[in-house]
């Protein structure tokens, strides 16, 4: 067995990178859906949003060769097909620089477990990265094979390639600046295989390696100026400023900056610990994590060889570099997605190292069944998160594609078959309770962007985007375009006529008003009732309905609350609650909508047979849009035909 192993081992390692790109990629190539990314409805390329943000190769990209246009299952191919060129010449540059110490077996451990890690995934739900993220990641590739290149030659030979590994970095950061992780986890990688190989021009000289990080080091350089200067170039072409998407993630409180970084480390970890449980893609890198810092630092000892430890040290701190730069434990994702090729090659390693560390022959084996066991149910395990969270993503868009559907129907029901007359949406959808939600995979289509302040919640440009993209084009009312005091009236406005509307689907959620029609899609973030405190609790006061809970809140001009209250005898489900500001002085009432919180320590806690668990509530809402004066606190309690407002004895000032 292991005699055919051998014979076959390069065989082995194309057929495991193309089973694990099919196992992991194939439902998104194979299921077509347009998901609720930026680059989906022009939103980047449309505003210069990308220029703004320094990101600029995506669209050198689009102008050079316009792969946007390309139907899904095209690009995606694409994308998928880079992935594949970046780990195979990574595999190349890693097996030359350790002279074959690198084996095929840990090429293909690393390869297949970079090209399923679930990471990845959120690149392909964003289209503009489906491409230009492994893009990078090659050029980067590239840049390091031309820099070993450089470092072997004299003269103008290495002229040359130090001039191709500079043109490669700086295109490769055109795209982002954080491309510098993936590519330094690169030369790290490049670094440790050396000092697997004994008889290597690099294995244990400290001059030879410090020349090789100084040229490093002054290709990042040249790279980093040049795609800077190619950046504002292109800022200034288009007439736009630098937009601060960078800056926001830094969160350093310079008055304390080592409590701020031992506060994010510290919850960076917790969180790592608890998602061990339950996500993929945290439990393959924490036991990769381990298995290479223990077997790399064992290898170090045995071989007497310090630079082997420091840079296996140094390598188990970079995948932390993003939350060590800016302070923030709550980075997306995607920032995270080098991740892959940490991870991959940590496995590889840490079977590497511990291959060498044993002498037996029969244990090698042993070893080395172990080994090839644990990275095919890796993959399994990988390429099914990766493959739940696609389905996810087209269950979602094929329920998007049903409600607009639902949607158009009715407008041409209420307003004919033209539409003519502009359309405003108000309010966020539910999530289908049979379409699993996921943190990556986002919300509907009816929702994103909409619901993050009220500022924010009548812009609809994405539900716009969408229903054009399948052959219904709605036009916006011109009140979206007013600012300042104008368009506060306009929001005040559509709020206290949507108090007139059901949501959706219920009948009722649309009507026509003169200006436009208006389409409550479901709860807004606040209503405004045009009614005394005294109407207003009559209309929603149902004094025959027992009813217990708790509440609490805090804040300063921003309200932070939570709690929970339920009917008595009867189940919480579909119960709805929602804050209330009532306000004496004024014929103006203010419904919050909160988010609804599982309880179900209150089933235990009332005792009754009946289910609680809906009864919770929390909500963090930014006061600035209410009218200024004294308000008394209250709970609305909403559950089919019932309703209840329970005061609070807390007073609230807006100001």
């Amino acid at each position: 067995m292991s005699t055919f192993l051998q014979k076959n081992s390069k065989k082995i390692f194309w057929v495991s990178i193309i089973t694990a790109a099919l196992l992991s990629y194939g439902f998104l190539i194979s299921q077509v859906s347009i998901g609720i990314d930026d680059e989906a409805y022009g939103n980047y390329f449309g505003n210069n949003s990308l220029a703004a943000q320094g990101r600029v190769g995506y669209i050198l990209i689009r102008f050079l060769a316009d792969i946007y246009k390309f139907t899904p299952v095209w690009r995606e191919t694409l994308g998928v097909l880079v992935f594949i060129g970046v780990v195979v010449l990574l595999t190349h540059l890693l097996r030359n620089s350790s002279n074959g110490r690198f084996s095929t077996a840990a090429a293909t451990v690393s390869a297949t477990v970079t090209l399923s890690f679930p990471l990845l995934a959120e690149r392909f739900l964003f289209s503009e990265c489906v491409f230009s993220t492994p893009f990078q990641w090659l050029l980067c590739a590239s840049g390091l094979g031309c820099l070993l290149a450089a470092h072997r030659e004299r003269g103008r030979r290495r002229v040359g390639w130090l001039l191709g590994a500079v043109a490669a970095l700086s295109v490769a950061m055109l795209f982002e600046k954080t491309v510098v992780a993936a590519c330094m986890t690169m030369a790290f990688q490049i670094a440790i295989v050396t000092q697997m190989n004994p008889e290597g021009p690099y294995y244990q000289k400290c001059a030879k390696l410090f020349q090789l990080l100084a040229m490093l080091l002054a290709t990042f350089a040249a790279g980093y100026v040049l795609s800077s200067v190619g950046t504002s170039l292109l800022r200034m072409f288009v007439g736009v400023s630098d937009s601060g998407y960078v800056d926001r993630y830094m969160k350093y409180d310079w008055s304390s900056p080592l409590m701020s970084l031992a506060w994010t480390l510290k919850t960076v970890a917790e969180r790592l610990l608890s998602g061990f449980q339950t996500n993929e893609a945290f439990r393959t890198f924490l036991i990769a994590l381990v298995l290479f810092f223990a077997a790399g630092i064992a290898l170090a000892v045995q071989r007497k060889n310090p630079w082997l430890g420091l840079c296996a040290a140094a390598y188990c701190v970079l995948p932390f570099a993003p939350y060590i730069v800016t302070a923030n434990p709550d980075l997306p994702t995607r920032i995270l997605d080098y991740w892959a090729l940490w991870t991959g090659f940590a496995a590889a390693a840490a079977f590497a190292f511990l291959h060498a560390l044993v002498k037996s022959p029969r244990t090698q084996t042993v070893l080395g069944y172990a080994a090839m066991f644990l990275c095919v149910l890796c993959v399994l395990r990988q390429s099914y998160a990766m493959t739940q969270l696609f389905y996810v993503d087209y269950r979602k868009y094929e329920q998007d594609v049903n409600r607009m559907q639902q949607i158009v129907n009715d407008l041409q029901l209420e307003v004919g078959a033209e539409l003519d007359k502009p359309v405003l949406f108000i309010g966020c959808m539910s999530e289908s309770e049979y379409v699993l939600t996921d943190e990556v995979a986002g919300s509907s289509i009816f929702g994103w962007d909409r619901k993050w302040s009220p500022e924010s919640e009548l812009s609809s440009g994405r539900i716009y985007d969408f229903f054009a993209q399948h052959g219904y084009t709605l036009r916006s009312p011109a009140g979206l375009a007013a600012t300042g005091e104008a368009y506060r009236e306009f929001q005040e406005t559509v709020r206290i006529r949507a108090t007139e509307l059901s949501n959706w689907p219920e009948n009722g959620y649309l009507r026509e008003y003169p200006e436009y029609i208006l389409v409550r899609l479901g709860p807004p973030l606040y209503e405004i009732y045009t009614l005394s405190r005294d109407e207003f609790l009559e209309k929603f006061d149902d004094s025959t309905a027992s009813v217990e809970g708790d509440f609490w809140c805090e804040g300063d001009n921003s309200m932070v609350c939570g709690g929970w209250y339920a009917f008595l005898g009867e189940n919480s489900w579909g119960a709805n609650l929602s804050l209330v500001l009532l306000n004496e002085e004024e014929d103006c009432q203010y419904v919050v909508a909160a988010t609804q919180v599982d309880r179900a320590d209150i089933n235990e806690y009332l005792d009754d047979g009946y289910d609680y668990t809906q009864s919770g509530f929390s909500m963090s809402f930014n006061l600035s849009g209410i009218t200024p004066g004294n308000y008394q606190l209250g709970v609305l309690l909403q559950n089919g035909q019932r309703s209840r407002v329970i005061l609070q004895n807390n007073a609230y000032c807006v100001w």
